[in-house]
């Protein structure tokens, strides 16, 4: 947590806005790399 900490206020960690890929069957997050595309 010391780390994830140093991280953040030196900027390499943010929060911000992206898509989630969610699976209702399953109920879980998806990577982009299980995404099938039509």
């Amino acid at each position: 947590i010391e780390v994830f900490g140093q991280m953040a206020l030196k900027g390499y960690i943010y929060r911000g806005r992206k898509p989630v890929h969610w699976s209702p069957s399953s109920r879980t997050a998806l990577a982009e790399a299980e995404l099938e595309v039509n």
